[in-house]
């Protein structure tokens, strides 16, 4: 069997092959029971590596659309006419591009305010481009500290869930997919979903704060849900928590104080998206401070555990001021977190964020940020910026540091890379990140604040706390210029190490 393969397509090349077996059989050209080439011989006839062939055999078996004779090859599975015409929809819509579905889902939902309606463009979605056949979501109602499966078209009634569950505590502790069939815990939860025919469960994951959760059926063309679309799950569950977070918030204001409140009620949802507070024990100390020059800002600073040594530094600026940075950065710290619980390193992640910034918002519209992560077993900080002002490195010393290693700022370059750096610090030393609503601060004479200035008054102060040290930091601003109303978002994030690894 010949197949029309070329080594300068973008496509791997177990892709081409695995895709073009399944048109074959969609098409009729390959049968149920029919058996395929031998890997080896398929790869000689095709002049193609093994282990090109022998992936997409793999694909094609989890994917149930080939079996495996034992000893004895491969052969075609038996599809019903609606399986196949359920491929065929698929390959239509092209919906095995998980960029085609992450635009087409971010696209429905950044003007969608309205939880209900965020819902339905869910459901829609998740039937339309992955065939899922029913999907149900489970919500914690902060009013009443409740967990809640909310009603649908399959199932009228909410099913209120008890919180002791032992499949709710199963589910907090995850940041991946969990396959139903895989548990086997005592639970009137499980034995719920399992009636509901449920194979997937996506958790929906806050500052270790267990939200809710959405459950999936399986696919309407019986297929297993691939790794791809795994992934891709995720994404889209990040970006809907994301949506649906202000969307409550939005409702809320508005049953209050109507359409006039709309500026005050996306402040708080900014300000939610802080941290609540930030770790102070015996081995570093963290301080920072926030405040937008209009009610909402384009600036941001996240602190990320990622596991019981190390967590994520982020600071980050967005292009311009008001409303339309502060929706920019809302949907970049949605990114952030969504990469960074997914497991990818500093340079994956900056890399892929910078991507999608680039290819779903404006083209004038971009992102200054820097990722920084902590082991405090080792007192080892690697970094990366992404066109941001260098944070200063001030060491027990007395010598100070940028750290400027990285890349451009997210969104001007779609192949943008980021290298980075591991510094290690010892007992004492500090990191102060800012952003440039700090340093380009004018005085009346239209002088800035400037880097040297800050460095300088960080050096005079390395021997406070980081919370003076920020204080110190705004008291001078204050003296270079009393104007209470800022020029610019102003951030700043100060890290000091108290113990040496």
């Amino acid at each position: 069997m010949l197949l029309q393969l070329t080594e300068l397509s973008e496509e791997p090349m177990h892709s081409q092959i695995s895709r073009q077996l399944i048109n074959k059989i969609v098409d009729g050209d390959l049968a149920g029971g029919d058996e395929l080439l031998p890997i080896r011989t398929m790869a000689r006839k095709n002049r193609i590596n093994v282990s090109s062939v022998q992936r997409a055999y793999q694909e094609l078996e989890r994917d149930g659309l080939i079996k495996a004779k034992e000893g004895k090859g491969f052969y075609v599975a038996a599809l019903t006419p609606e399986q196949k015409q359920a491929i065929a929809m698929q390959r239509l819509l092209g919906s095995h591009s998980p960029l085609h579905v992450v635009e087409a889902f971010s696209k429905q939902l950044i003007s969608v305010f309205d939880p209900e309606k965020l819902r339905g463009i869910v459901i829609e979605n998740l039937q339309q481009f992955l065939m899922v056949k029913n999907v149900y979501f489970a919500i914690h109602d902060d009013r009443i500290d409740e967990y809640t499966i909310l009603p649908s078209d399959e199932c009228s009634e909410k099913f209120v869930i008890d919180r002791d569950d032992e499949l709710l505590n199963i589910i907090s502790k995850f940041r991946s997919p969990i396959s139903v069939d895989l548990l086997t815990c005592d639970s009137f939860l499980l034995k719920e979903l399992k009636a509901r025919e449920i194979k997937l469960i996506l958790p929906l994951i806050e500052t270790d704060q267990l939200l809710g959760f959405l459950a999936l059926t399986s696919k309407i063309n019986g297929i297993n849900y691939t790794r791809e679309e795994l992934n891709l799950l995720i994404v889209l569950a990040n970006q809907f928590f994301t949506a649906l977070t202000t969307a409550r918030f939005y409702v809320e204001a508005l049953e209050k104080r109507r359409m006039d409140e709309e500026l005050n009620m996306a402040r708080q949802i900014q300000a939610d998206l802080l941290p609540k507070e930030l770790p102070d024990n015996e081995h570093f100390s963290l301080a920072a401070y926030s405040k937008p020059s209009q009610t909402i800002g384009g600036d941001f600073y996240d602190f990320i555990p990622i596991d019981e040594n190390r967590f994520g530094l982020i600071i980050a600026d967005g292009c311009g001021k008001g409303l339309p940075a502060a929706m920019l950065i809302s949907q970049i710290q949605a990114m952030m977190k969504s990469e960074i619980n997914h497991g990818n390193d500093i340079q994956r992640t900056l890399e892929n964020v910078n991507k999608m910034v680039v290819r779903y918002t404006p083209k004038d519209k971009f992102v200054t940020l820097f990722y920084g992560v902590f082991d405090q077993s080792n007192n080892q900080f690697e970094y990366a910026t992404a066109g941001h002002n260098y944070p200063i490195w001030l060491k027990k010393t007395g010598q100070s540091e940028a750290l400027c290693q990285g890349g451009p700022a997210l969104g001007l370059i779609e192949k943008a890379s980021y290298q980075t750096k591991k510094i290690n610090l010892a007992s004492d030393d500090i990191i102060l990140f800012y952003t440039d609503g700090v340093t380009e601060t004018m005085d009346d004479f239209k002088e800035q604040y400037s880097e040297k200035r800050l460095s300088d008054l960080l050096t005079r102060s390395r021997y406070l706390s980081a919370q003076k040290i920020v204080d110190e930091i705004l008291d001078d601003l204050k003296n270079f210029n009393d104007d209470e109303s800022l020029q610019d978002d102003r951030t700043i994030l100060v890290l000091k190490v108290l113990q040496g690894a």
